[in-house]
């Protein structure tokens, strides 16, 4: 910007040094053209006017004036057309600045105004796709409920019904095998028939006061064991002397657990898994890093949707039950590609709660 402006400056400075030179060169016996070198000068100053305002406009044609005023000492010149000449310099320039500067803050206010209704478009088409996320949250939650309601009691009835089967095989008896997997599958359904309950109807927050770090450091011991065997390292970047915010730990845990673990499982050939806690805006900020394999761009906006998953055993209501809870504490949870490798997760909630 400076070097542009300093060659603005050179270029209106050899104007008006060649039009001077022309003057003192020129016969002076040719009227005509010092008239037109007279006129020539027109162009400096308005450039000046237009370039840099009226300051500069003001600048150039007083300049001008000087110029003219030290060629007609020397060189006959009617003097009436002398003055009118150096009066018409000036509001030249005096025009072409104010216009210019006119120009300047009209442009500025266009620019302003399209930036802010840039910023209102985003803001409008952000609580335009909450709202529809929240209407299929809703509309998902009560089908939710009813099918984990419906599932929950013939599952109980058939738990039942093999409790008492298996008392009449013995450990050699080789149905015993089959009476161990059917109950197996049994409690994979009810932890799936709890996720839908949770989905279906998040419990309110139980809140307290608490230290995000404890909170991370707890999720950190959770995690340690499982993220060593497939040789991801947890890197904790803590901030010192945050302050205590005001949350249900238990909650806040589980999201966290969600998303370190969805981190640790998309880096199978290992990796760097950071975990960072700032303080910004009144808010406690939680951010997740992984080196994993990503998501597609087109379906980053999906990632908190209900069933929504790239996992191949996954219920996809991970995140999502997630992004409720973040809610309930009237905080935000989002997630954005990294620039080399993986996502990173944001968790941002307010260090005073709102129950809104």
């Amino acid at each position: 910007m400076i070097k542009k402006s300093g060659f603005k400056i050179i270029l209106i400075l050899a104007f008006v040094a060649i039009i001077t030179f022309l003057h003192f060169s020129a016969n002076r016996d040719n009227f005509h053209l010092h008239s037109i070198y007279q006129h020539l000068y027109y162009i400096p100053i308005i450039l000046a006017g237009f370039w840099f305002g009226l300051q500069g406009g003001i600048i150039t044609s007083l300049g001008i004036t000087f110029c003219y005023v030290f060629y007609s000492s020397s060189h006959p010149v009617h003097e009436s057309g002398l003055y009118a000449e150096m009066i018409v310099y000036n509001i030249v320039g005096i025009v072409t600045g104010f216009l210019s500067r006119m120009e300047k803050n009209q442009r500025e206010k266009s620019e302003k105004t399209a930036e802010d209704l840039r910023k209102a478009y985003q803001k409008l088409q952000t609580t335009f796709e909450q709202l529809t996320r929240a209407d299929r949250l809703a509309a998902l939650g009560e089908l939710s409920a009813g099918l984990a309601h419906e599932i929950r009691n013939p599952l109980g009835s058939i738990k039942g019904a093999i409790d008492i089967l298996e008392s009449e095989f013995d450990n050699k008896n080789q149905k015993k095998e089959f009476i161990d997997i059917i109950k197996d599958e049994i409690d994979r359904l009810n932890g799936l028939v709890s996720e839908f309950s949770l989905f279906a109807k998040p419990k309110d927050p139980d809140i307290r006061e608490a230290d995000v770090n404890e909170i991370v450091d707890s999720v950190i011991r959770l995690t340690t064991n499982r993220a060593g065997q497939q040789k991801v390292s947890i890197v904790p970047e803590l901030g010192e002397g945050l302050p205590y915010f005001f949350v249900d730990s238990e909650q806040i845990k589980q999201v966290l657990l969600n998303t370190v673990i969805n981190g640790i499982q998309s880096m199978p050939d290992g990796g760097n898994l950071v975990i960072k806690t700032t303080e910004t805006n009144s808010s406690i900020k939680i951010s997740i890093t992984d080196e994993g394999v990503g998501i597609e761009t087109e379906k980053l906006s999906r990632v908190f949707d209900p069933f929504f998953t790239t996992k191949e055993n996954g219920t996809g209501l991970g995140l999502s039950i997630s992004y409720q809870l973040i809610k309930k504490h009237g905080g935000e949870i989002i997630v954005s590609p990294n620039p080399d490798r993986g996502l990173t997760f944001t968790v941002q909630i307010p260090i005073k709660y709102t129950n809104e």
